[in-house]
């Protein structure tokens, strides 16, 4: 029984999210779920995904966001075709 619930976390642990709850993002980038409201009232992160009443963050665009060095909303533009281009080129070494 415990083998079975261990072997369902890992293979659900293996899916890649491709939205960040405003708490999965918090603690991606390492503040609190708090800290990252405010930041987003602020306009210090990138705009949020609305489905329903909920936010979301594109995983994607925090990662590049961050290798960006975060800088605020308004200087910030999102290329959804970078990271793809990253993985899909067949120049480069993964």
């Amino acid at each position: 029984m415990a083998e079975n619930i261990a072997k369902k976390k890992k293979k659900r642990s293996r899916v890649k999210k491709l939205l960040y709850s405003c708490s999965d993002a918090a603690s991606a980038c390492g503040v609190s779920s708090r800290t990252w409201r405010s930041w987003h009232v602020l306009g210090f992160i990138p705009l949020p995904i609305q489905i329903g009443k909920s936010l979301f963050w594109r995983t994607d665009e925090l990662v590049q966001w961050t290798e960006a060095g975060c800088p605020p909303r308004e200087d910030w533009t999102y290329s959804p075709f970078k990271m793809a281009n990253k993985k899909l080129s067949p120049f480069s070494r993964q």
